[in-house]
Formats: C-alpha cells, sequence, structure tokens
C-alpha cells in the first residue's frame, strides 16, 4: 500500500505548533487537587511531548513539568500539563489522531500521523482510538475540548 500524501505546508504547520511546546515549562497548580490544600514547589521532571522524524534523524520534543507538594497532606501534584491522564503522548497529537479517526479508520488515520512525521507506535492508536477522552484547558482566551472544539466547559466563560 503506498503511503498517504500529506500537502507539505499542511505537514509544516502540524509540526510548527508540535515544535512550540520544545523546552516549554509548566509551573501552575493553583492548589492540591486531592485536598484543595495550598502547595509548594517540589521538583521537576523532563517529559517527551513527541519524536518528530526528520529525514533521517528523530528531534525528541520534551516539556518541563514543575512537581508540587502539599503542605497539608503531604501528596505530590504535577502542574497542569499538556498530556491526557494515563497518556505518554502530547494531548494535541492525540487530539490530532482523534480528529482523523472521527471521520475514517483509525488505521488510516494512524497512517496520517505517521506520514506527517509523528513518531508514535501502532498499537497505541488502537489503544487511544477506544478511549473517549473529554478534557477541557484554559490556554489564553480560549477554551480547548478534546476530542472536539465546539464548547466551553458549564459555567466558564472565555476572559475578555
Amino acid at each position: 500500500m503506498r503511503p498517504p500524501r500529506i500537502h507539505p505546508m499542511v505537514r509544516d504547520i502540524v509540526r510548527t505548533a508540535i515544535y512550540a511546546f520544545d523546552g516549554m515549562e509548566f509551573t501552575s497548580l493553583a492548589a492540591c487537587p486531592i485536598c484543595g490544600g495550598p502547595v509548594r514547589g517540589h521538583d521537576t521532571r523532563l517529559r517527551t511531548y513527541a519524536v518528530i522524524r526528520e529525514g533521517e534523524t528523530k528531534r525528541i520534543i520534551i516539556v518541563l513539568i514543575l512537581r508540587f507538594i502539599c503542605q497539608d497532606c503531604k501528596k505530590v501534584s504535577n502542574a497542569d500539563q499538556p498530556f491526557y491522564p494515563g497518556s505518554r503522548i502530547g494531548s494535541l497529537i492525540i487530539d490530532l489522531f482523534l480528529t482523523f479517526a472521527s471521520t475514517m479508520p483509525a488505521s488510516r488515520a494512524a497512517r496520517l500521523v505517521d506520514a506527517m512525521g509523528i513518531q508514535v507506535n501502532r498499537t497505541t492508536w488502537r489503544t487511544y482510538a477506544g478511549r473517549h477522552i473529554t478534557r477541557y484547558t484554559n490556554y489564553g482566551c480560549f477554551w480547548h475540548a478534546s476530542p472536539f472544539f465546539s464548547s466551553y466547559p458549564p459555567g466558564s466563560r472565555c476572559p475578555d
């Protein structure tokens, strides 16, 4: 089977969006997600957001996640981060795959993501194709709801 053809401009736009995460630090957590108590910085972890093929080489996109410790319950929690719970791939890449998979078979969606140069194991795609992920994230003045971008979380509005 021949590989799918992706317009170079589309591939470059997707890659540029992913490259924007390289070296980004995620350092905000308002309160402890377990008890609601105050938190203070604990340490920083490096996480792989994506692996992009560039010809013969691979570029690993790394993000830094600050971890916090609760001053009341002493539990360690991560800052708000661009990953879905239980995933090892960045949310942008999962959203891209789920958007493709909503209009075509998951195997074809996986081939399209692979043709864009984003390296992910095929078994991983089968796992995500069976999940329904909905999480709202505030990115500045707009809300991002995955996998579809049509609604705001209940009780929220875009800040002016």
